[in-house]
């Protein structure tokens, strides 16, 4: 019988460094169980109330990983107590495409310049991929939330309406008639963001 996640806890992985000035929104435990990465899946909450940030990088929590890779996405918008289908479904801010395939740890893809994320508003860091033939973990937890930046009354998204393929780019917009479901879970994962102070902003 195989099961799609498992109860074993390893020992905490370090953190990618953190450049100046920049800080990191989501969740950075490296503690827990792990499930398959072939799902398509986010984890949502508010970006920061103090001011719009330029989105650097994303980063997911891989700690097996036997030769393939996920796709890695942010979205703005959607409903954080429905879906990011819901309302106004949420726009994709930007592909950050395939981690390298085979390798794992906490695994990161930057942007070049950066993406202007807005502030307070419903924000999705969404993951998935496709395991033909390779084997691949993403590590979650199930405790009560109050640790991490995601919405504290839901847990992850389980996307019903988007290839799991990671061959294939996320969608402009997720999908309205997405029958997906909310879970427990929380993922590790979180981004990397530079806030925007008034004059840094106007000179962008």
């Amino acid at each position: 019988m195989t099961f799609d996640n498992t109860a074993l806890r390893g020992e905490p992985i370090d953190l990618p460094k953190l450049a100046g000035g920049h800080i990191r929104w989501g969740n950075v435990r490296s503690d827990g169980a792990t499930t398959k990465v072939a799902h398509v899946r986010a984890m949502g909450g508010l970006s920061p109330r103090d001011g719009d940030s330029l989105l650097k990088s994303v980063s997911i929590l891989i700690p097996h990983n036997n030769g393939t890779s996920a796709r890695l996405a942010v979205y703005a918008g959607g409903s954080l107590n429905e879906g990011p289908h819901a309302s106004s479904p949420a726009r994709l801010l930007f592909d950050f495409g395939q981690t390298p395939k085979g390798q794992s740890g906490w695994l990161t893809l930057e942007h070049p310049t950066g993406v202007r994320l807005p502030a307070h508003a419903p924000i999705w860091l969404a993951w998935k991929g496709f395991a033909s033939g390779s084997d691949a973990s993403v590590m979650y937890f199930e405790e009560p939330a109050g640790e991490d930046d995601f919405q504290s009354t839901r847990g992850r998204w389980d996307g019903k309406a988007i290839s799991m393929n990671p061959d294939k780019p996320w969608p402009l917009a997720w999908p309205k008639n997405d029958g997906g479901s909310f879970d427990d879970a929380r993922y590790c994962c979180f981004l990397t963001l530079e806030p925007l102070t008034s004059s840094s902003a106007g000179g962008r």
